[in-house]
């Protein structure tokens, strides 16, 4: 249970603060009410649904590219969207964690995927080019207006909050390595980013101090 040193009780909630003198409180927080584990099986059958259709599907077109023998072999794409779909629904409707963290989970596997489909077709770089930015900056913009909207407590968003924010100077590699040969879409994303970081700096320079101190276990 967690304590707050400054006022020598024991604080049975949610929030990371105590309630007598607002400082932060030291310890692991206990939920107030018991857990009570979802109804998960209608997501089970949904996934072994969606797992046969996107099977059979997959099957179908290998079938047709080893028969009439394709120049282009579609089938692995049908695949890969089909992987895709399963990951997609997995983070969202089986993992039901924080909002932020589910944020940062689909980033990366749309990135992933996307990267790995313009590979595939070619390599023509629209995945780092404009997808890479545009979904990094998106996520930054979407943490933010839930934070400002009182949907997340600091210590509930700030650390993958600053993560995305990390992530959104990835352009600014690519950038320099001149691998993008638009930049504007990255130039963007840096912008949004170093924007973010300066507010949080500002703003919430107490806080931002005390929840890393409190993540990264240091006095």
């Amino acid at each position: 249970m967690a304590k707050c040193i400054q006022c020598n009780v024991e604080v049975q909630s949610t929030e990371m603060k105590c309630p007598l003198c607002q400082n932060p409180v030291t310890g692991e927080m206990e939920p107030v009410f018991p857990y009570i584990a979802p109804d998960i099986r209608n997501h089970n059958l949904i996934f072994k649904i969606i797992t046969i259709l996107g099977l059979f599907a997959s099957g179908v077109c290998l079938f047709i590219n080893l028969v009439f023998k394709t120049k282009v072999f579609f089938s692995l794409y049908v695949f890969l969207s089909f992987l895709y779909l399963i990951g997609f629904l997995y983070i969202t409707i089986k993992k039901r964690e924080n909002p932020c963290r589910v944020i940062i989970n689909l980033d990366t596997i749309t990135v992933f995927f996307l990267v790995l489909f313009d590979a595939l077709t070619g390599w023509h770089k629209w995945s780092i080019t404009f997808v890479l930015p545009i979904v990094l900056s998106i996520s930054v913009i979407t943490m933010a207006i839930m934070s400002f909207a009182g949907r997340l407590l600091i210590e509930d968003f700030l650390g993958y909050f600053l993560l995305t924010i990390l992530y959104g100077l990835i352009p600014l590699v690519l950038m320099l390595s001149g691998l993008v040969s638009v930049v504007i879409p990255s130039f963007i994303c840096l912008v949004i980013s170093f924007f973010f970081l300066l507010f949080l700096s500002i703003f919430e320079g107490k806080n931002m101090k005390t929840e890393l101190k409190r993540r990264l276990h240091l006095s």
